[in-house]
């Protein structure tokens, strides 16, 4: 039976008596909220989840207390974490290894060369070192300025030709979100009070000294991302060799890169074109009598192994082909 919850409030936290409780907020079947007590402890665990009830949040409750917040004031009870189960949106990109966190929206596109949006949405922020994840929403985009220094701007020092990390950033002290960008891929340096992060997104700045971010549009809203470059293919390499050849992607693709989204074209003469992702095996393979008057030649969204690193061949002399990227993916 589909049960639709109209809103409501649950039956009051109440402090406990020598030690904390961790209790759980749940939403029954018939769409009420309940409270489902734990027991006191000197380091509480949370009592076991319900399997007919859907776990809102778990509610760490002190001593004393005489309000329940949303942020650890170290007196108050407060909402320890957050479970909702429709929060916990996403997609795999391909090749992934990070721990994929919740994550959806939050996309990021460029605004002038000097900026970059992003956009509305729901993340988990977490600190460095992990292990008290928070979910927040943006309810309205933010504007990162590449061109100053601290929040909401770049995290120390000037603009360098290289790639950029982009993080949302989290004050739990004053519930205050705001943005980051970082060559650090896991630790950028923070401004005052902000202690919670989550990257969410990667760009190039093409300048050294100044702000000139290269245009880019951003798709996919969940922890797999695929960017795809507004200003046409960046050409990576000329391959001219009848056996594989690597070709640094270094300016094309971000280091945290798992797929290069691009095509290889080819002229009149040759009759095979290859690439591979670690120079032995063979991913990608266009075969033809000859390929005729003109560039045709092959696309490819290929897993990269090596980190901005792809390899590729053509097997007659006398004709060079292009490598020509028009974006990529990774996962945030």
């Amino acid at each position: 039976t589909l049960v639709s919850f109209a809103g409501g409030n649950s039956s009051s936290f109440t402090a406990p008596t020598t030690n904390p409780r961790i209790d759980l907020l749940v939403l029954n079947s018939s769409g009420a909220l309940e409270r489902v007590v734990g027991t006191e402890a000197a380091s509480p665990t949370p009592p076991t989840y319900p399997t007919d009830k859907i776990v809102i949040c778990e509610v760490f409750n002190r001593v004393g207390q005489t309000s329940v917040k949303n942020v650890d004031d170290t007196v108050q009870g407060y909402i320890s974490k957050n479970v909702r189960p429709f929060l916990n949106l996403g997609v795999s990109g391909a090749g992934s290894t990070v721990d994929q966190k919740r994550l959806w929206g939050c996309n990021i596109k460029p605004n002038t060369t000097t900026k970059i949006d992003v956009e509305t949405g729901i993340v988990e922020v977490d600190t460095v070192a992990g292990g008290s994840p928070e979910i927040i929403e943006l309810t309205a985009a933010i504007t990162m300025d590449f061109a100053t220094v601290g929040a909401n701007g770049l995290d120390t020092g000037t603009p360098a030709i290289s790639w950029y990390h982009f993080f949302v950033i989290y004050n739990p002290t004053t519930q205050t979100i705001a943005t980051l960008a970082s060559q650090n891929q896991t630790s950028p340096t923070m401004p005052s009070g902000y202690t919670k992060l989550r990257r969410v997104g990667t760009f190039y700045n093409t300048a050294a000294g100044s702000a000139s971010i290269r245009s880019f549009k951003q798709i996919d809203s969940g922890v797999g991302r695929r960017y795809l470059f507004d200003g046409g293919p960046i050409n990576s390499g000329t391959v001219n060799t009848a056996t594989y050849a690597s070709f640094s992607l270094t300016a094309a693709v971000s280091p945290t890169a798992d797929v290069v989204i691009g095509y290889m074209n080819s002229p009149a003469g040759i009759s095979s074109i290859k690439m591979s992702h670690d120079g032995v095996n063979d991913q990608l393979q266009i075969t033809h009598g000859n390929f005729g008057t003109g560039t045709p030649g092959i696309g490819f969204n290929l897993v990269m192994t090596i980190a901005q690193t792809i390899y590729a061949l053509r097997n007659a002399a006398g004709g060079n082909s292009d490598i020509l990227v028009v974006g990529y993916e990774e996962s945030v």
